[in-house]
């Protein structure tokens, strides 16, 4: 069958199943993105304007003549696959978004218990970069993809449900929050507070075409925050809320309660290693948005884009090897046909 388990030669081996979703969106990949740097793909007419606008700016040709950053191919490929599964395929949850990416693999592959199961009730996306790919420029990307669309759907005085402008980014420990907050807040001054032109997100302005460029940093400068969040009145607009594990696997916390209030939230997660339910308290943290994307009428979207592995993809104990991990793989460097 084309396709097919025996096709892709990965039959007996044991991450078979998990990255076949990224095979599978990859190859469709393919045929979407025929001619996307001469601005003629097909893709471009399967997604919202604002999206077809970002996709020239980063990947047509004439992306270099306006200094637009270069992306690296495995970035260019987690971008890709992450808005083919989203905008293109539609998936409401994992289950039909297997349905529709790959049938036939679903039912040789053995996983239809396991996409089942609670927790894989709305859409999730899981990004595998391979070691040394930069994954602040990907997850910046698709932020301003959310937030851009979002905020498109408002100027039109509508809202599109796959889009959100409530932001909660999960740092890895303590160590990757004083990252983050240099990421989206600056790094500290001498005097204090944080300078904000020295935030990756100015750094990488070059991301969005010029004429949407100082409205998304404005947006990031004044919906950035830590901590519990801000206020329900602030939240209105907007949040970029940046916080660990640790905020969120606390029992009756403030934040997991604000974040429950919202009517809609994008989650990215750089949080790898704390993703399985394992021993550690900060584990419980996957638990906790389980909770909050599982209740009635919820708008939730999660794409986890941990640290880079120091090794292969199954050195990482955060990714390969990670039981919650492997089957929402959108892009994967081990994947049958990367």
């Amino acid at each position: 069958m084309p396709g097919s388990l025996q096709d892709a030669g990965t039959l007996g081996r044991p991450d078979a199943g998990p990255r076949l979703l990224a095979g599978a969106l990859t190859r469709r990949s393919r045929h979407l993105c025929q001619g996307l740097e001469d601005g003629q793909a097909p893709i471009l007419d399967r997604v919202t304007p604002t999206t077809a606008a970002l996709l020239r700016w980063w990947f047509g040709r004439a992306a270099g003549e306006h200094h637009a950053p270069e992306f690296h191919p495995a970035q260019r490929q987690a971008i890709l696959n992450t808005i083919i599964a989203h905008e293109v395929l539609a998936g409401i949850d994992l289950p039909d978004l297997y349905l529709k990416a790959c049938p036939e693999l679903l039912l040789e592959s053995g996983l239809l218990g396991e996409i089942t199961r609670p927790g894989h009730g709305h859409p999730q996306y899981g990004l595998v970069l391979a070691a040394g790919t930069a994954t602040i420029q990907v997850l910046l990307a698709l932020l301003a993809w959310q937030v851009l669309n979002a905020t498109a759907g408002q100027d039109r005085g509508g809202d599109d449900p796959r889009f959100s402008r409530h932001v909660l980014v999960v740092a890895p420990d303590l160590d990757g929050l004083e990252r983050l907050h240099q990421v989206f807040l600056g790094r500290p001054r001498p005097q204090g507070g944080r300078d904000f032109t020295s935030t990756d997100v100015s750094s990488y302005a070059g991301l969005l075409p010029p004429g949407w460029r100082e409205r998304h940093l404005q947006w990031v400068r004044e919906h950035a925050c830590t901590g519990a969040g801000p206020g329900p009145e602030a939240a209105a607009s907007g949040m970029l809320a940046i916080t660990h594990p640790g905020a969120l696997a606390e029992a009756g916390g403030h934040l997991p309660a604000f974040l429950a209030g919202l009517p809609d939230l994008v989650v990215f997660n750089a949080a790898g290693r704390h993703l399985h339910h394992g021993v550690d308290e900060w584990a419980r943290w996957p638990a906790s948005l389980d909770r909050i994307a599982g209740q009635e009428g919820r708008r939730f979207v999660r794409i986890d884009c941990p640290p880079e592995p120091s090794g292969g993809p199954d050195d990482d104990p955060g990714m390969g090897t990670d039981p919650a991990w492997p089957v929402h793989r959108v892009v994967d460097p081990g994947q049958p046909d990367a």
